[in-house]
């Protein structure tokens, strides 16, 4: 259904339904896009913070990957506690540049949104 709804927008050249995670899916290859964008990915049970790692495998050097995901989520869900850490380790060691982490506070009801932009390298 949202990529029905992304279609009729007529700026998307393809749209790709697949399982996402650690490794790349087999409908696309890696050095791909330009820009590569999650939001609400990252829920207790829902994919794995070495996604991000995979999300820039997919992007072209000099592309952007944007992560979005509720703020609470770092709080209670394990996995995604140390989650800053992680995306400074990928840019320690050379998968991206850091542009930005931001919290945009209040965004549904009472919720937080956590927002990192990178750039790959």
């Amino acid at each position: 259904e949202m990529l029905d709804v992304a279609e009729k927008k007529g700026c998307y050249k393809e749209f790709v339904c697949c399982k996402f995670g650690t490794t790349i899916p087999r409908q696309l290859r890696a050095r791909k896009f330009d820009c590569v964008v999650m939001h609400g990915g990252f829920a207790q049970g829902h994919l794995p913070l070495s996604s991000l790692h995979t999300m820039a495998r997919l992007c072209k050097p000099g592309g952007y990957v944007i992560n979005s995901m509720s703020l609470q989520y770092t709080h209670f869900v394990e996995e995604y506690e140390n989650i800053h850490e992680y995306v400074q380790e990928l840019d320690d060691s050379g998968v991206w540049k850091i542009q930005f982490t931001k919290v945009l506070e209040n965004i549904m009801s009472d919720r937080h949104a956590l927002v990192h932009c990178f750039k790959v390298l």
